[in-house]
């Protein structure tokens, strides 16, 4: 190639190099103007260039600020030689510093800054520094407000003569000296705690958060009086007031305040007293009059269902006995025909005779009315069976001496009851038993199967077609257990809570009386056990009714009869 077009050729090589670094410049320098944080680069100690947002934020142009010394950008020479005995190992090491630091504008008035800072060269200190500034002077400055505000807050809230406590999340995060005095919690000591510490019981506590919630939950305050709980256990009668922190988001928390109002609770109760014997006392009287009223139900369906039982009982023994006549005639007649088919084979009989014969025997088809006839027999005898045995269940479930506790075998109440309704059940569910060896449990029989049978047949009445139903059944130290569960309809959270009210039903109109759970609740809480229930709506429902082995004491027993 000759030494021109080489030469030529290198020319044209470096022109498209220099080109390109000239694009980059270009595009750097666009960059560097009008990024939106204040960028400044120095040398020796000096200002060689800055953008537009640098110069603006310490109020210069960038013409004035450019040639400066470092030193006139900030309030003093020791707060520009820290800077520099802060940041200086960094850089050297090729580290980045940041922090936030104070600057002085053109004018004197100080500023916060952001500042990122980085040498060019690490190993070539004349290289210079650029340092990247965000101005954080408004953000600083709400940050001093609200810890102005905070400090305010809390000493109103240590000196304040009430108890006062924040909560968030059902936990106890702050609390004044009254709060502290009047519950018995020194120090922190109650920082962390459950809110549910300072209430005497579970349902109080649901209680209050019952009563609160809808309330709250729309910014509205909330006011209550209450007994509440010291760390020693002891009540203190208190007039409760809460509102949230912040209306728009109530999970930031709530402020409860917190007034004892003992003297004035003991003085009320003390003029009440008598009032309250007596409400007492017709409470018990109208629970005793509910409670026989039931007793005298279940002994008119017990008597009712032994009745029936035992007018079934009649027929169906003298057609057991007919059906087992029955199947000896035929034996016999068969017998009998099975004799005459023998001597036919080994007679003559006249051509007509024969061909009539032959005609009959084709039309009557002997050999099938033989077996059909025996399996009719078979069907109606096991059907016999089966009426005596949904019968005898009857008679279990409706014990005609209602009135009395026994050791009873629960998986045998569940069996019987489950023949009784069975009808109830099979169109609309499959029943799959998982029922565990139990212990005799002393209890009241047909009151137990009452139970049993209400379960039932809501969970068939939750099923809307083809479902199924688990019976299970464990024991658990002193305890039995029982339970039925659907995969029916399920229940919202607003049906769960109100389920065993009486007269409470979802059924339409002439449906349902919305008796049999609140009865069967009754029924379980007076032999001193409990029902839980757990319900997912569109997945189903589950019953466990928790029964004590040994029943109740003799003494409950009498008290109760």
């Amino acid at each position: 190639m000759p030494q021109s077009t080489r030469t030529t050729q290198t020319a044209q090589t470096t022109a498209a190099a220099d080109a390109g670094v000239a694009a980059q410049l270009l595009e750097y320098r666009a960059i560097f103007d009008n990024a939106a944080v204040g960028i400044v680069y120095t040398r020796d100690r000096v200002i060689y260039r800055c953008n537009e947002r640098a110069a603006m934020i310490l109020g210069y142009r960038p013409e004035e600020l450019e040639g400066l010394p470092g030193i006139a950008t900030y309030p003093s020479a020791e707060n520009y030689a820290e800077l520099g005995r802060l940041a200086g190992p960094l850089l050297a090491a090729g580290q980045a510093f940041q922090s936030d630091w104070q600057y002085q504008r053109r004018d004197g008035s100080l500023i916060w800054c952001h500042v990122y800072g980085r040498a060019v060269d690490p190993r070539r200190t004349e290289a210079g520094t650029v340092w990247v500034l965000e101005d954080v002077t408004e953000v600083r400055l709400s940050a001093e407000a609200h810890r102005v505000t905070m400090a305010e807050m809390r000493s109103i809230m240590d000196n304040a003569s009430v108890a006062i406590i924040f909560t968030r999340d059902r936990q106890i995060i702050r609390y004044n000296a009254s709060f502290a005095a009047l519950f018995g919690y020194p120090g922190d000591t109650a920082i962390g705690l459950a809110g549910r510490a300072l209430y005497r019981s579970d349902a109080e506590y649901a209680e209050v958060g019952r009563l609160a919630f809808p309330l709250l939950s729309t910014g509205q305050p909330f006011q209550h009086e209450l007994y509440m709980q010291r760390a020693d256990g002891s009540p203190i009668w208190a007039n409760l007031i809460a509102y949230v922190i912040d209306p728009g988001d109530p999970a930031k928390g709530t402020i409860w305040l917190i007034e004892d109002r003992s003297a004035f609770k003991q003085a009320e109760e003390a003029l009440h007293a008598n009032l309250l014997t007596l409400q007492e006392t017709n409470r018990r009287l109208e629970e005793a009059q509910n409670q026989l009223l039931q007793s005298e139900k279940l002994a008119s369906i017990g008597q009712l269902a032994a009745g029936v039982a035992h007018e079934i009982n009649n027929p169906v023994g003298f057609v057991s006995s007919n059906m087992r006549t029955l199947a000896d005639y035929v034996g016999s007649l068969f017998q009998l025909v099975d004799a005459y088919e023998a001597a036919l084979g080994r007679v003559s009989l006249p051509a007509a005779a024969q061909a009539e014969l032959d005609a009959v025997r084709d039309t009557v088809d002997i050999a099938f009315l033989r077996q059909d006839t025996i399996d009719l027999l078979d069907e109606s005898a096991d059907g016999i069976k089966r009426v005596r045995r949904i019968v005898q269940d009857l008679k279990d479930f409706s014990h005609v001496d209602s009135g009395e506790w026994k050791h009873v075998d629960l998986n045998a109440c569940i069996e019987s009851t489950l023949n009784v309704v069975n009808n109830e059940i099979k169109y609309k569910a499959k029943v799959e038993r998982d029922l565990g060896p139990l212990p005799e449990v002393l209890c009241n029989a047909p009151q137990v199967n009452q139970v049993v049978m209400n379960l039932l047949v809501n969970a068939a009445q939750s099923i809307e077609s083809a479902g199924v139903i688990h019976l299970r059944s464990r024991v658990e130290g002193d305890w039995v257990w029982f339970e039925i569960e659907d995969n029916g309809q399920g229940m919202s959270e607003t049906v769960k809570k109100r389920v065993f009210e009486p007269f409470f039903t979802t059924k339409p109109v002439g449906k349902g009386t919305g008796l049999g759970l609140s009865v069967s609740y009754g029924i379980v809480a007076k032999h001193g056990g409990r029902i839980d229930l757990a319900s997912v709506p569109g997945q189903g429902t589950r019953f466990r009714v928790w029964l004590p082995v040994g029943g109740l004491s003799e003494e409950v027993l009498a008290a109760d009869g």
